[in-house]
């Protein structure tokens, strides 16, 4: 999450190494023509940061010995 904040905002690694918020960067400027450039990336975002919140929340149920 951090990294694609900080590739949105230009931050993040040199232009010729694909990020994904370097990719929604970029792909804000065809909004109006071709919004899947910038929609998919975000959608991978939205996706892993899903994904990493149920696998958090699955192993604090299965370590957490208070839940016995």
């Amino acid at each position: 999450m951090t990294e694609a904040s900080l590739g949105f905002l230009g931050l993040s690694v040199p232009p010729p190494e694909p990020t994904l918020g370097g990719l929604v960067s970029q792909g804000t400027a065809f909004l109006t023509s071709a919004p899947w450039i910038a929609l998919f990336p975000g959608f991978v975002i939205a996706l892993v940061v899903f994904a990493l919140n149920v696998l958090g929340d699955g192993l604090r149920d299965v370590l957490d010995p208070r839940n016995s």
